[in-house]
């Protein structure tokens, strides 16, 4: 930051090198001229020192507000002339630093920008440099700036080393337009993010970040195309399916049975009741409190089936609750004859879709890893898309998502 100091007035602006050549006042604003401090110039080509002016040309800046509002930078560039009869080169413009080349912003309002846009959509920076500077600044210039030091700023990823990792999709647009997330469960940070939809040749681009040989285990939830990634990309690794994603089935399968006990009763009290407390059967028991335990007694006693299905939720919630493996699987095998034997068509097919992946389910006793670290990373870029009214660019959102993991030295801010 350049510090010039003209009548006693102290100017931080963000220009290095320069003096002040005048300061005039009209009509409530203020224009600071300034120019380089030195008389001469080199020249690029050769490297010749001139002190032949050609020309002088005037340029509105933009730098980081100094003062409420109304102020106004002017840099005083000169033209010169090359003394060097052989070089190619015949006239030659000074560079001002803190100014890149063709830019009328000087770095240190691009990054106040950069800053602002940290905090702020981008249309919220243009409407706060325009309230409180009259500074007028186009969305489009703060969304490139922005970028442009994201780009400069992050670290992207490569050869990543991480033990225990977890992969899940996230909602990036409307519909089912998807991307895939990768996640080092030790250190709790997005390692990548990738587009493409809930796809095998997703996984396998944010899977391909990582150090294959030190994962030991990864955490997904019950899709074919994930697994199949896993298997190629890291095959020594142990596929551990999410433990909520199995209740989560199975909730699904109850709420199945509730809704077809629903349309079955005669009573519309009763029909009323089991839609308006349907949440208390996704609900554990020991959550529960005890007026909602007394409600979901009565509601449960109404029928068989129904009851029965929620005993059965909990019974697979309580194997969860145990560390031993062996006693684990002899649960698990037990609680899918006990859903067989019970004839609940809903919590059938549900075994039926768990039993297929009951190695996997398993492996959680010999690593207890989930995507639950994942989940709360996924709440955040769903949080991070609303704020920026969301980003048509994925590249876009995944430098900001990025920028989230990333720990930014406070000198750097």
């Amino acid at each position: 930051m350049g510090k010039l100091v003209e009548n006693g007035l102290y100017l931080p602006i963000g220009l290095r090198g320069v003096r002040v050549i005048g300061i005039t006042e009209s009509h409530s604003s203020l224009i600071i001229r300034v120019e380089k401090d030195i008389d001469f110039g080199v020249c690029p080509h050769c490297g010749i020192l001139s002190q032949k002016v050609n020309d002088r040309r005037a340029h509105l800046v933009v730098d980081r507000p100094i003062f409420e509002s109304g102020v106004s930078l002017e840099v005083l560039k000169r033209r010169w002339k090359c003394i060097n009869d052989f070089c190619s080169t015949v006239t030659f413009t000074e560079e001002v630093e803190g100014l890149p080349r063709g830019s009328k912003q000087t770095v240190l309002f691009q990054k106040y920008l950069y800053q602002l846009s940290r905090r702020m959509t981008l249309s919220g920076v243009k409407r706060h440099l325009a309230e409180a500077y009259q500074c007028p600044v186009s969305v489009s210039s703060v969304y490139r700036v922005a970028q442009n030091h994201l780009v400069e700023r992050i670290n992207l990823p490569v050869n990543v080393e991480a033990e225990y990792i977890s992969l899940d999709e996230f909602s990036k647009g409307k519909g089912h337009d998807y991307g895939v997330v990768l996640v080092n469960l030790v250190e709790r940070k997005v390692i990548d993010v990738a587009p493409g939809g809930k796809t095998k040749k997703a996984a396998r681009e944010v899977l391909s970040k990582i150090i294959p040989q030190r994962v030991k285990a990864c955490a997904i939830d019950m899709w074919e195309p994930f697994y199949n990634a896993c298997r190629e990309v890291i095959p020594q690794a142990i596929v551990v399916i999410d433990r909520f994603h199995v209740v989560k089935t199975v909730n699904e399968a109850l709420d199945k049975v509730r809704k077809r006990v629903r349309t079955h009763l005669k009573s519309k009290e009763k029909k009323e009741a089991l839609f308006k407390y349907k949440d208390l059967f996704w609900l554990g028991a020991e959550s529960l409190t005890e007026k909602q335990r007394c409600r979901l007694w009565d509601i449960l006693f109404w029928d068989k089936g129904l009851s029965r299905a929620y005993e059965l939720k909990e019974i697979l919630r309580a194997i969860y609750a145990g560390e031993d493996a062996e006693q684990a699987r002899r649960e698990l095998e037990n609680w899918f004859r006990e859903v067989q034997a019970s004839g609940i068509k809903e919590m059938i097919e549900a075994s039926s879709t768990l039993i297929n992946w009951k190695e996997q389910i398993l492996n959680f006793w010999k690593h207890r890893i989930c995507n639950a670290i994942t989940e709360g990373k996924i709440n955040k870029i769903k949080a991070l898309r609303r704020q920026a009214f969301n980003y048509n660019n994925f590249q876009n959102l995944r430098l900001k998502i990025l920028e989230q993991e990333e720990v930014i030295p406070s000198s750097s801010q």
